[in-house]
């Protein structure tokens, strides 16, 4: 199979350094030469090297010219409460749609539910259904005619046997109207162009069931769909997938499209849906760090000293310092690092918890901050930066939605997880590899 590497990583001689979690791996002659191979693209064989370079997303599986796998072994799995917006062609299989209960019926589903019981039930009705090795769960707004083979150009996935689940992207269908434009944009089911293994920590850390491809067995061994949430119940199955050591990947070299809420206020619901998602989530996997900012002590000291210090000389000279000694301190710990290696660990580190530290502001602690505002320089000055860093007008509400989900569920639920910041000593880690 063909690998392509991960923009973030660097190929050193007998190094690689980069993905996610950062992670600097020591190669053997033998892995360096495999590493070379892979950077030409050329076919390399399935190796623990090779597995686990693309566990630590440093490399990804490129799509064989043709696939072994049949789009007949996947049934297809379609919730929707209401007349479905997009239906499938028969060219698969099976196609289940199952109505949620809706008011009136949908003449068109093979299965109805007896009480309406939200999206994961739903997929869970139909999968009692399936008896194919595979099934696609693909929401009836997502609709697949810009790509009618993209269960064909996933099923390779599961050639890997640890592999339970594959998403595509979804980006919303861009229209004439304000609210459709920033859909498409910065569209809530988007996980970004660049593929990798999902997982709790990683680059990406969910995706969305509005279509998703996995193995039949495994997603009925973990019990499907947790019944019980309204949303986030795509986010609880993956982390449940992980922990039981299988692997969920994500491809965006298939992008499928869904439509955008029809109203504001549709929109503004969904979005505090999301937001309430946090608490459940947080009291269902209490080792992940269900958290607005995860942010290391280095990069989170940095970014303090550069907002409170008053003198803009004095602040810059003191973050430069304390860049400059975690630099020092990581070269120390991994001294295969070079200089310039780890001072653009730390860097882009400290960039990365920046973003995080004013998207966390605008959603969860703008009303402490603007309590701390009249009396407080650093509170106002933190306000203002995370106002202006906006990417679209339109943000402001998305995140305030968003924290009111999660605020409204964090008092409900006495679960305080989703909106306290998490301090860590994380860095790259060296790992060595024999083969």
């Amino acid at each position: 199979m063909r690998y392509s590497i991960d923009p973030s990583v660097r190929v050193r001689p007998r190094r690689v350094i980069g993905g996610s979690p950062p992670s600097v791996l020591r190669l053997s002659a033998v892995g360096d030469a495999t590493v070379r191979r892979i950077s030409e693209g050329e076919d390399v064989d399935s190796t623990p090297l090779v597995s686990r370079l693309t566990q630590l997303n440093c490399i990804h599986p490129v799509a064989p010219l043709a696939t072994t796998r049949s789009p007949h072994s996947v049934t297809i799995v379609t919730p929707t409460f209401g007349p479905p917006r997009h239906v499938l062609n028969d060219c698969y299989n099976r196609v289940l749609i199952v109505d949620d209960h809706s008011d009136p019926p949908v003449t068109t589903a093979q299965l109805r539910t007896e009480h309406n019981l939200g999206p994961g039930g739903a997929r869970n009705r139909g999968l009692q259904e399936v008896d194919t090795e595979f099934v696609a769960f693909i929401d009836s707004d997502v609709d697949c005619s810009d790509a009618p083979n993209w269960i064909e150009a996933l099923l390779f996935h599961f050639d890997d046997p640890s592999v339970a689940a594959v998403a595509p992207r979804i980006t919303s269908r861009s229209g004439s109207s304000a609210l459709a434009n920033y859909e498409h944009r910065f569209g809530a089911l988007d996980m970004g162009t660049q593929p990798g293994v999902v997982r709790p920590g990683s680059r990406i850390t969910y995706v969305p069931a509005a279509a998703v491809i996995c193995r039949t067995s495994a997603i009925r061994a973990c019990g499907g769909f947790d019944e019980s949430l309204r949303t986030g119940e795509d986010v609880d199955l993956v982390w449940r997938l992980v922990d039981e050591g299988h692997t969920v990947r994500y491809d965006p070299s298939v992008t499928l499209t869904h439509e955008p809420r029809r109203s504001w206020h549709a929109w503004f619901a969904q979005r505090v849906g999301y937001g309430a998602s946090s608490a459940p989530l947080a009291q269902r996997h209490p080792h992940i760090r269900v958290t607005p900012l995860s942010a290391s002590s280095w990069s989170l000291a940095a970014l303090t000293t550069a907002i409170a210090i008053r003198s803009r000389h004095r602040s810059l000279v003191l973050t430069t310092l304390i860049i400059h000694a975690a630099s020092r301190k990581l070269r120390h710990d991994i001294p295969s690092l070079t200089p310039r290696e780890s001072h653009e660990f730390v860097t882009r580190g400290t960039y990365r918890t920046g973003v995080a530290l004013t998207r966390a502001v605008r959603r969860v602690w703008w009303p402490a901050l603007l309590v701390a505002a009249p009396i407080s320089r650093a509170a106002r000055r933190l306000l203002i930066i995370s106002f202006l860093t906006i990417r679209h007008p339109f943000t402001i509400a998305d995140d305030i939605g968003h924290g009111l989900g999660i605020w409204k569920r964090v008092i409900a639920e006495r679960c305080v997880a989703p909106v306290v910041p998490t301090v860590t000593t994380t860095r790259p880690r060296l790992r060595r590899t024999s083969t």
